[in-house]
């Protein structure tokens, strides 16, 4: 396992957020309540959306898009879906009112499953946004990487364009490789330990996020060994939608991060949580400290109705 040495700030929040340095890579955690969003914001400028949760709602607190607004993003470059589940893509709905439409255009949209029933009512606001982008289509792993400056997504699963949709939607679930320099990041969607046992070439990677929000399903000591990350982040929250009856993260993925002795991070005790490099060191920022010796952080969600 490779060593990168982290400094963890939490009283200079504002100050980093307002100075910045360009050649950094910025990834943010953000806290959607139940589901995953992402937003990375590339030394050369760009920025990039992995899912948008559940939430779309102008006024609600978990939209990502008030997130993004309050730190002055006013387009997208990319927009990746990562599986037809709602807590992935419900958020993107924003997108199609007439004021998100205005507030963020988006270049490029990426998916793993093409617009279909599979997303229930977000259907026809997917081919809307399809629609207005420059570019968009199926990723696979057998397409190239794509490149943001110095910034490379590998896609290692699906392994081929998805032409029939699974049953289960997380087997349908983008999973990525994000490198900058000598930091790197694993993104898994929903992917189960079904898709972790699938999964080929250089997995190892500086960070994980968690797949399918610390389910028992996913993260299995396999997969762990093989992507060997120090730190680790799981998106969930057992007080919203869903999330109260999942009851996420779940005890296995918990005690598998913490016999690898993996550093884990949770959007539900922290909040947001922001990750800024210059490709050999990192920043880790978030609004709520947690120590990593704490009982509650590693502690299983409970069903909350």
């Amino acid at each position: 396992m490779k060593k990168i040495s982290v400094f963890l700030t939490l009283s200079l929040l504002l100050i980093l957020f307002q100075v910045g340095h360009a050649s950094e890579l910025e990834v943010y955690f953000i806290n959607v309540g139940q589901g995953d969003s992402i937003l990375i914001k590339t030394p050369n400028n760009k920025t990039i959306l992995i899912d948008a949760g559940i939430h779309s709602a102008a006024e609600d607190g978990y939209n990502p898009f008030l997130y993004l607004k309050s730190h002055n993003i006013k387009k997208l470059d990319a927009v990746f879906i990562t599986h037809p589940h709602d807590d992935h893509y419900k958020g993107f709905n924003y997108l199609c009112t007439k004021k998100g439409e205005k507030e963020f255009p988006v270049k490029t949209v990426y998916y793993s499953v093409t617009p279909g029933p599979e997303y229930g009512k977000f259907q026809s606001c997917l081919e809307d946004i399809i629609k207005r982008s420059d570019v968009n289509g199926q990723v696979s792993a057998r397409g190239p990487p794509l490149e943001f400056g110095d910034v490379v997504f590998t896609v290692i699963y699906p392994e081929e364009p998805i032409s029939q949709p699974s049953k289960n939607k997380n087997l349908d679930s983008i999973v990525m490789k994000m490198t900058y320099k000598n930091v790197s990041f694993i993104f898994t969607g929903d992917a189960d330990k079904e898709v972790e046992d699938l999964l080929q070439g250089d997995l190892q990677s500086t960070i994980l996020k968690v797949g399918h929000h610390g389910s028992r399903t996913s993260t299995s000591k396999t997969f762990l060994k093989k992507v060997d990350p120090e730190y680790a982040v799981i998106s969930c929250n057992n007080k919203d939608g869903k999330g109260k009856t999942y009851g996420h993260p779940h005890d296995p993925a918990l005690k598998a991060l913490k016999t690898q002795k993996v550093k884990l991070y949770r959007t539900d005790l922290s909040g947001t949580i922001i990750i800024k490099s210059d490709g050999n060191s990192i920043v880790i920022i978030v609004e709520n400290e947690v120590s990593q010796n704490s009982s509650e952080l590693w502690s299983p969600g409970e069903k909350t109705q």
